[in-house]
């Protein structure tokens, strides 16, 4: 036992002292790194440039100062510089030597305090790389550096005991809590990644004074502070409260971090907080505030200015207007054109735009711009109502745009303190679908820029709106209202069949404009989906498409639509006529011929009217001097010619004056639905129900000669209700006449269906009636005539259903069916066939199915047909159809 107890404490005492030891060791390593962790150096101390890391540590461990490679760079220069020590290493914040690196080919580099009291990098041959210039030469001892907590490098005279020189005083790029913004303070940014030097952007106060910031780009101003607030100053702006209130008594601290800066023996503030955020000048040229995510480890940006191209200074010059939604993102406004179209094509807008023409202050207005940002106006005052405030600028012949901002505060409102702001410089800095703090502006044009006409509709917002496209019923052609105006945006879109679409940009020169498609799920690629209707003006130009973004042309438009002559004063040399399809348009007067690339009515060589020139009054002279003699003699024989010929040619005229007048005559047309009913209801046919028909009538004689008296050699067919003839009218105009049984009260009934209904429908899946004939008991219907004759030919012969392939099919039933939707749904007089079937569709020369025979037709109160749930049975026991599938 006593053995056993000795061994026992044998072990134990062996045990004590090797943890006697151990602590020891541990001890003295913690001593070494605490030592080597130092956070100032005095006179003949360095830090040299020798791979063994030597470096200075703030007190808190927040911030290192030491030789380093920039990130990134595969370069062997090195830098003495500033960065995080404990969470974030890889952050500089301040290099000394940005503009002057060590190199591999420096020997013996240190960083301290040189002879002469300066603080220097250089090596054992003399040669310095950076020096405080600043510091007045002094051999002097008693002078240290020290690193803060704050981040700031001191150099201080601790006999006189105070600060020689700060890097606070003079930053890099970046901007630590602490720091005080002045006139002096400048950021400029890194050359690149990984490469400390001088670059392109300075960040500074701007000379307006404190509070308005700048930032340069050699040497232009690329974005000032004023521009981000709409004219306003930078009250919203977190860098703001950095630059001016980190530098008195306050600091962003991270969350639950109740510590608060406090002043060290060297004046400044000294934190003992984990909080950390930081003002950087970054080489892309943006003014990005971030701070420290103590959860995810990382820096998180807060904030960047400008946050796009929209927000650099004078994007798009003077009077041009910035989206940065479009893929293009500068346009001139309405009334003004791209001072260097060259430029402007190859992307560079700093030129601008300049007007097109100069205009008196009678004939200007005004184009209102909503949710616009705008540059600082040149006078802010404040008037009551903005009536007043459009007069203030027209009463400036400078003035070039004003703004009336309504006071939100309803106590201001009372005092009459609503501002009335003007432009009297060039605009400048506008920007369109601005959300923050956006205001609306009216800018000063001329009037015949912005008018509404009967050509072109009011502009919307920034974009105008050629003729023929239409934004509403009173504006435009007709046929091209597929378009609409946002009035609370100012943004124009188009209607498709597959959506609506933003529009971008409008170019009436080309007839293009181009739609938007990445944010309404369209893809791009896909050229079999659907995009645009086959029956409107409109076409897609694959070749000029780009990334999310579809170039469509527009059709040059027919003759322009009319109600009198009053509607054709914006067309010259027209006059209001009627057509054949019954409507009135604008047709060209004699000698010209309309032209719908130009729209206008040009002479038959291709000319307008205005290209011609005036000859000089002695031209004319010596010109009628010259033909005198020949236009009496010429005058004496056709008098003579042209009395005997005029009085043979009178009653012929006059007969047949009176035949064309009847055969050519366009009735007006129904009034209302009920009439339609009354007309197809009644039992015969009579005298006054003719006014109630919107097609020409034919006499019987002309169609006799036009069928050779209805010969079986110009027969194409011969139905239930009569026979269809070919007839070719004079000029070689083909036309196909049904010709109705003179003893069937059926055929009476079709007659009037026929007449009534197809002359009220119009659509290009149906066929279309050119006249009648009422004559005795003879009943004629003229149709359009299709080569093709009807479907049943095609499907039910061997020989003719081969060459219907599937695409050809399948076109052929998206046509019946586009009839069908017409008859059911769009037409004002809703129609059920109640006769459809293969003979009854003919095929144009083009295989374009159109319906006919409306014989059975039935007209009724609501179209509720198609919408009711057979609309699909219908098509599935419709042997038409599945014949054709």
């Amino acid at each position: 036992m006593a053995s056993q107890r000795r061994k026992l404490n044998c072990i134990l005492s062996v045990s004590f002292l090797s943890s006697i030891l151990f602590l020891s060791i541990l001890l003295l390593c913690f001593c070494r790194v605490d030592c080597d962790a130092r956070d100032t150096l005095k006179h003949g101390e360095r830090i040299t440039d020798d791979g063994g890391g030597t470096t200075l540590v703030s007190s808190g461990g927040r911030f290192k100062l030491g030789f380093f490679k920039a990130t990134g760079s595969a370069s062997p220069k090195r830098y003495v510089g500033i960065w995080y020590n404990e969470w974030d290493q890889q952050t500089v914040v301040w290099v000394a030597n940005r503009d002057n690196p060590v190199t591999d080919r420096s020997t013996g580099v240190s960083f301290g305090i040189a002879e002469d009291g300066n603080l220097k990098i250089w090596d054992t041959t003399g040669y310095v790389y950076w020096s405080t210039v600043c510091v007045e030469n002094s051999s002097s001892t008693n002078r240290t550096v020290k690193l803060m907590d704050s981040g700031n490098l001191v150099l201080r005279d601790e006999q006189l005991a105070k600060s020689l020189w700060e890097s606070f005083q003079n930053p890099t790029d970046t901007f630590l809590p602490g720091m005080k913004m002045d006139k002096h303070l400048e950021l400029i940014s890194w050359t690149g990644d990984g490469d400390p030097g001088k670059g392109n952007f300075t960040f500074k106060q701007d000379q307006e004074g404190e509070g308005h910031y700048v930032i340069t780009k050699k040497p232009l101003d690329y974005w000032r502070s004023w521009m981000s607030g709409n004219f306003l100053s930078s009250d919203e702006m977190p860098y703001d409260y950095l630059l001016s209130n980190f530098s008195n008594t306050k600091f962003p601290l991270l969350p639950n971090s109740p510590k608060q800066p406090r002043l060290d023996n060297y004046g400044r503030m000294n934190y003992t907080n984990d909080s950390y955020a930081r003002l950087v000048m970054n080489y892309t040229g943006e003014l990005q505030y971030l701070k420290w995510d103590v959860d995810e480890r990382n820096w998180s940006l807060i904030w960047r200015k400008p946050e796009d191209q929209c927000g650099v200074y004078h994007a798009c010059g003077e009077f041009g207007i910035c989206n940065i939604n479009n893929r293009l993102i500068c346009k001139c406004l309405p009334g003004f054109q791209p001072a260097n179209p060259k430029n402007w094509d190859s992307g560079d807008f700093s030129d601008g735009c300049r007007r097109n023409s100069t205009s008196s202050d009678n004939s200007d207005m005004f184009l209102n711009l909503k949710m616009m940002k705008v540059g600082k106006p040149d006078s802010d005052f404040p008037e009551i109502n903005e009536t007043k405030c459009r007069k203030q600028c027209l009463a400036v012949s400078l003035c070039q745009a004003y703004s009336y901002e309504v006071a939100q505060n309803s106590t201001k409102r009372t005092t009459g303190i609503d501002n009335c702001k003007i432009w009297t410089s060039e605009l400048s800095n506008l920007q369109e679908e601005y959300t923050n703090r956006a205001c609306n502006v009216s800018v000063r044009v001329p009037k015949s820029i912005i008018e509404s006409t009967v050509r072109n509709c009011e502009p919307c917002g920034s974009n105008l709106i050629p003729y023929p496209l239409s934004t509403g019923i009173n504006c435009g052609d007709p046929i091209y209202f597929s378009f609409y105006c946002n009035t609370s945006s100012g943004q124009v879109s188009f209607k498709a069949p597959s959506g609506t679409y933003r529009v971008t940009k409008i170019d009436p020169s080309a007839q293009t404009f181009v739609i938007q498609v990445k944010y309404a799920g369209y893809d791009i690629n896909s050229r079999g989906t659907q995009l645009l209707n086959v029956s409107l003006p409109f076409k897609r130009n694959y070749s000029s498409e780009v990334k999310d973004e579809i170039d469509i042309s527009w059709d040059p438009p027919q003759q322009p639509s009319c109600n009198s002559s009053k509607d054709c004063k914006e067309w010259p040399n027209s006059n209001c006529n009627m057509a054949i399809d019954g409507k009135k348009r604008c047709f060209c007067k004699q000698n010209f011929l309309w032209n719908g690339t130009i729209l206008n009515c040009t002479t038959k060589e291709g000319n307008t009217p205005q290209s011609f020139k005036k000859p000089s009054k002695r031209k004319k002279w010596l010109l009628l001097c010259g033909m005198v003699p020949l236009i009496i003699s010429v005058f004496a024989l056709t008098c003579s010619i042209t009395f005997v010929y005029v009085w043979r040619r009178k009653k012929a005229k006059e007969e047949e004056s009176r035949k064309s007048s009847r055969r050519n005559r366009v009735l007006r047309a129904l009034d209302t639905e009920k009439h339609v009913k009354d007309l197809m209801d009644s039992g015969e046919f009579r005298e006054e129900d003719e006014n109630g028909i919107d097609v020409p009538f034919f006499d019987l004689e002309c169609i006799l000669a036009a069928t050779d008296n209805f010969s079986n050699a110009k027969k194409l067919g011969k139905g239930g209700y009569g026979s269809v003839h070919k007839a070719t009218f004079p000029g070689g105009q083909e036309i196909a006449v049904k010709r109705l049984s003179s003893v069937s009260k059926q055929g009476l009934q079709e007659f009037k269906n026929e007449v009534v209904l197809i002359a009220k429908l119009q659509h290009r899946n149906l066929v279309r009636l050119r006249g009648y004939c009422i004559n005795g008991d003879e009943k004629i219907l003229l149709y359009e005539y299709m080569p093709n004759k009807s479907l049943d030919s095609f499907i039910f012969d061997q020989k003719l259903s081969m060459s219907l392939d599937w695409e050809m099919r399948f076109k052929i039933i998206l046509g019946i069916a586009r009839g069908l939707v017409y008859l059911h749904h769009d037409s004002r007089l809703r129609i059920i066939h109640r006769d459809l079937k293969t003979s009854n569709i003919l095929l144009d020369n083009e295989m374009n199915p159109k319906i006919s025979d409306f014989g059975l037709a039935k007209m009724v109160e609501v179209a509720i047909y198609l919408r009711s749930t057979h609309n699909m049975e219908f098509f599935q026991s419709n042997p038409m159809f599945l014949a054709l599938v």
